[in-house]
């Protein structure tokens, strides 16, 4: 069985990593062969595609389609005769549901979406593209509760699978930094608000608590916080692919997120399985990676003092963050490793060509 992978961009961000990762391991453990498969452009590639469709970011994309992705995709499908196209995420949904291939489709489901997106005209354009896939596999209970309940989809089209991570690749370190170090890593957007991280750093150090700070990651926000990183002594690093390395010099990783598009952070994953405890905010998902009071503490987003209270309570206390930590990689091996969620894809792709033949 041949089966491709649909990306929008090759970037190293949650989305990406997991279905590189995803195929990588499904080619490994099975006779099936998995390909990626991105459609535009966005600089120097860093995930081991099969096909780069080559399209430019035009002006058609940024206003919601080209035509031209559209058709270099079509072509594609025609030459390589998949048995089934895995869409990762509405933005490449889309162009399967204007295409409509001859094959078995499956969407994956990686977040939320806005209220705004389910209601009126953008609800009915929703609906219309999901239902182009014969299963549609969320990250999360709540991903899939939005589909059945907002957007209507059957639930027995419908499975959850968690994302999944290397238990090999994201391994703690072999011994604590000598000075504890809070981490921000993910893309600079206003819905990830690094601002939050800063201001937290920015208190914590009124407190006179003694430790390192370090942004990890780009986007659109990067010019506007170099100045208030500076000056608030915190590292901000932009070129970094291995993220499992930075999360292995830090001590406790800050997430700071308000929700919008979240649906299963991936960062969590991946710090859980560094053996890294987290403070996070409440967004879909946190809590199915998170074991608030065990693995970490999970707070309501726009509580700010909480943020920070427990922020201090980890980085003053090394054993209590020890023994999260321990507990962090012990949850996020057992549930979320990448061969746990590769045989879950595995049984979903199956059925849904089965489902086509049938």
């Amino acid at each position: 069985m041949l089966v491709l992978h649909l990306l929008p961009v090759d970037v190293a961000r949650g989305a990406q990593i997991f279905a590189a990762t995803l195929v990588q391991d499904a080619n490994q453990s099975g006779p099936d062969r998995h390909e990626l498969v991105v459609l535009f452009t966005s600089g120097p590639g860093v995930l081991p595609a099969k096909y780069r469709l080559g399209v430019s970011p035009s002006a058609l994309r940024r206003v919601g389609f080209s035509p031209l992705a559209a058709w270099r995709l079509h072509r594609l499908i025609s030459r390589t005769r998949p048995d089934a196209v895995v869409a990762h995420g509405g933005e490449v949904l889309k162009y399967l549901a204007v295409t409509r291939p001859p094959v078995s489709v499956v969407g994956h489901a990686i977040g939320v979406m806005p209220s705004a997106a389910t209601h009126g005209g953008r609800r009915a354009l929703h609906r219309w593209a999901w239902r182009v896939a014969a299963v549609v596999v969320a990250v999360s209970a709540d991903v899939a509760l939005q589909l059945t309940g907002e957007l209507g989809l059957p639930a027995d089209r419908v499975r959850v699978i968690p994302n999944g991570r290397d238990p090999q690749h994201f391994r703690p370190a072999d011994s604590a930094p000598r000075r504890a170090r809070l981490l921000f890593v993910g893309h600079l957007t206003a819905s990830k608000r690094p601002e939050l991280f800063l201001q937290v750093v920015h208190r914590l150090n009124a407190l006179g608590l003694d430790f390192d700070a370090m942004i990890v990651g780009d986007g659109p926000l990067r010019a506007s916080l170099e100045g208030p990183a500076s000056g608030a002594g915190v590292a901000l690093i932009v070129d970094q692919h291995d993220v499992a390395d930075v999360l292995r010099t830090g001590s406790l990783l800050l997430f700071t997120s308000d929700s919008v598009n979240e649906g299963m952070p991936g960062v969590l994953i991946e710090a859980g399985l560094t053996g890294l405890p987290v403070v996070t905010t409440d967004v879909p998902g946190a809590r199915d990676v998170v074991l608030d009071g065990r693995t970490g503490s999970v707070v309501p987003v726009g509580d700010v003092e909480a943020v920070i209270r427990e922020s201090a309570i980890l980085l003053t206390d090394e054993s209590r963050r020890a023994a999260m930590g321990a507990a962090a990689r012990e949850h996020c091996e057992r549930h979320f490793g990448i061969v746990r969620a590769t045989e879950a894809w595995q049984r979903a792709l199956h059925a849904a060509v089965a489902g086509a033949r049938g």
